[in-house]
């Protein structure tokens, strides 16, 4: 048996025994391999090493930071995953000792930054010797260790791995399998659909004289049900409740392809149920084409700051560490932009779409939908733009 450093060349033998050990369903929560990419950005690069028998890959093991957090500064965890033909015969116990005392050239080319914080190698004699006690079978174990590093005052920058299990930059910390993160997904925004249509029409009753108080009412409750919303499934499946969310999610590779298109039907689906519900609990017609119009220049100047404004909120707070901030943040930027944008951010397709179907306060004509939307898609390219010139280092460990 060889024992080298890993090379992106071995990314395919790698895949295979990660999905061989995804099988076992005892290895790892992922039901899914990523990309070369994703997994090089969330893995330090200098501790990944592969066990070769007759010139094949038959085993593999990495460290990777446990999190961004003070409390955890110094602290790795330590994967190894062997070819299910390959496994009792020892190659995972010295793959694990020994990537933990034998840095390695970085597969991808990049060093990682000498003064970063984020996890020194770690000293084996203060990790638990996980490995020895897994069951038979198991391709992977992680083991955890402390470098003894005092913590910086300063902000750690997220990796990859920090993106996809925060809020409205991922799918969920507790990774769930992709029906329960859907159902997520359609319930959240019928229900923030619900909030605002219903919210809506219980202020044009309520205030049916003043429209400055029926807008109040409508932002307040709007902006309330957001912030409980994403506390209620930010951890089930990101809480994006929102098409232009996960496309900026998928364009940083923190959402799959195929999960971006379903987690959008889902969304549009249950904004539409939303909308109906909405409507039968004010004894509105079940569906009732809005005729609010709304269409003018002003109006999809205001969808871009919208859209770009929350967009930022989410990332900056995801991107500095302050990922527990994201639901207030979130709820304030939506109730503020209600008043200080003329459409009062709609900043949703899916909500937009739904709001077609309520001939009410909240309501939007459908012909004036598709430029609402295309303005939305406008503040999400100048988000993403900003977002990278703003936290350009979103993925390096550091």
């Amino acid at each position: 048996m060889n024992v080298r450093a890993m090379k992106p060349a071995d990314w395919t033998a790698v895949r295979d025994i990660y999905l061989a050990g995804i099988a076992t369903r005892n290895a790892t929560f992922e039901t899914t391999a990523p990309s070369w990419e994703r997994w090089d950005a969330s893995h330090l690069p200098d501790h990944r090493l592969v066990a070769e028998v007759d010139g094949a890959v038959v085993g593999w093991a990495t460290l990777a930071p446990m999190s961004d957090r003070c409390a955890y500064i110094g602290v790795a965890e330590n994967s190894v995953y062997i070819h299910p033909a390959h496994r009792g015969n020892g190659i995972g116990r010295i793959l694990s000792a020994r990537s933990w005392t034998e840095p390695t050239p970085p597969a991808s080319g990049r060093s990682r930054p000498a003064s970063s914080p984020r996890t020194p190698p770690a000293s084996p004699s203060t990790r638990p010797a996980a490995f020895a006690s897994s069951a038979p079978g198991n391709a992977s174990v992680s083991s955890t260790a402390s470098g003894g590093t005092s913590c910086s005052s300063s902000a750690a920058v997220p990796t990859m791995v920090d993106l996809e299990t925060s809020p409205e930059t991922g799918t969920g910390t507790l990774r769930l399998d992709l029906p329960r993160r859907l159902t997520a997904e359609a319930l959240g925004t019928g229900l923030l659909v619900v909030a605002v249509i219903g919210s809506g029409i219980m202020a044009s009753r309520l205030s049916p004289t003043d429209t400055g108080l029926q807008l109040l009412e409508n932002a307040a409750a709007t902006a309330a049900a957001v912030i409980g919303l994403i506390l209620m499934f930010s951890a089930v499946s990101g809480a994006h409740f929102n098409p232009i969310v996960t496309l900026v999610d998928r364009s940083f590779g923190s959402i799959t392809t195929r999960d971006t298109g379903l987690y959008i039907a889902a969304q549009v689906a249950g904004g539409c149920l939303g909308a109906v519900i909405a409507n039968l609990m004010f004894e509105e017609p079940a569906v009732e084409w809005s005729t609010t119009v709304r269409s003018s220049g002003a109006l999809w100047l205001s969808e871009i700051v919208a859209t770009m404004g929350l967009l930022l909120v989410i990332h900056g707070c995801v991107r500095t560490g302050r990922a527990s901030a994201v639901p207030f943040a979130v709820g304030l930027w939506i109730g503020g932009a209600y008043w200080f944008t003329s459409s009062t951010s709609f900043a949703n397709p899916a909500v937009t779409i739904a709001r077609t179907l309520s001939d009410t306060f909240a309501g939007i004509k459908p012909t004036s939908a598709p430029m609402f939307i295309a303005a939305q898609l406008v503040g999400a390219v100048v988000a993403v733009v900003l977002i990278r010139f703003f936290y350009p280092s979103e993925v390096a460990h550091a």
